[in-house]
């Protein structure tokens, strides 16, 4: 931000030294004027000499002479005084266009830095973002395999699992009345068998299967062990 700030005053300080080179140029516009003046008044006094009285011309020479060497000096003196503006412009001119090169070099490595700052940040943050995708999907699967855990092993707070699985999609269910005849026969089946513990897994097993069956295939199923059994649905 300094370094576009600086620019302002570099382009102020560039015209100031264009407006000092166009004085400088005028300066020697009426420089080139007083010599001409002299010329022409030294080919009058030349002339003059010719037609008139020595003495008197002499007399005006001494006179126009004086001013002459006046404004010879005048002249001289506002030459030196160009020469050094011209000097001392020129070596500022030099100064400030270093100057201006080095804002030009430093505003080319900032921005080079605050690309690579920003290829640098993008790279974190993509980094970050997918370290933080994996642990959320690690929490998650810790989570499910919990879930699972509890709910395929005997806990001390079954009673709380066995009301969170009715309550999470059974409770409002539309068709509370085979919900509740489900309940009742499985729990008939569950407290009242004495099934291995191969049993129970097949049991298990069978259950989860019902659930994620062909509706054809799971109506022939039932009818045909439920046939063998001397019973029909």
């Amino acid at each position: 931000m300094e370094a576009k700030q600086e620019q302002p005053a570099v382009m102020v300080r560039v015209r100031q030294l264009q407006a000092a080179m166009e004085r400088y140029r005028q300066g020697l516009s009426e420089v080139t004027g007083d010599i001409g003046t002299l010329h022409a008044q030294l080919e009058k006094l030349h002339e003059t000499l010719q037609a008139e009285d020595a003495a008197r011309v002499l007399a005006r020479y001494d006179e126009q002479l004086e001013a002459l060497q006046e404004e010879a000096g005048k002249a001289a003196c506002h030459l030196q005084e160009l020469d050094d503006s011209r000097a001392e412009e020129a070596g500022q001119f030099q100064h400030v266009s270093e100057f201006a090169a080095a804002v030009q070099n430093f505003t080319a490595s900032m921005e080079d830095f605050n690309q690579r700052a920003d290829a640098l940040s993008q790279k974190l943050y993509h980094k970050d973002f997918n370290n933080a995708v994996k642990a959320q999907q690690t929490l998650a699967a810790d989570a499910k395999r919990e879930k699972d855990r509890e709910l395929r092993h005997v806990t001390d707070h079954d009673f709380d699992i066995l009301k969170e699985q009715y309550q999470a999609s059974l409770a409002n269910c539309a068709q509370q009345e085979l919900v509740r005849a489900y309940l009742q026969a499985a729990g008939r089946l569950l407290l009242g068998a004495r099934l291995r513990h191969a049993e129970r897994e097949a049991l298990h097993g069978l259950m989860l299967k019902l659930q994620h069956s062909d509706s054809k295939a799971l109506q022939s199923f039932l009818d045909d062990v439920l046939q063998r059994c001397g019973k029909t649905i």
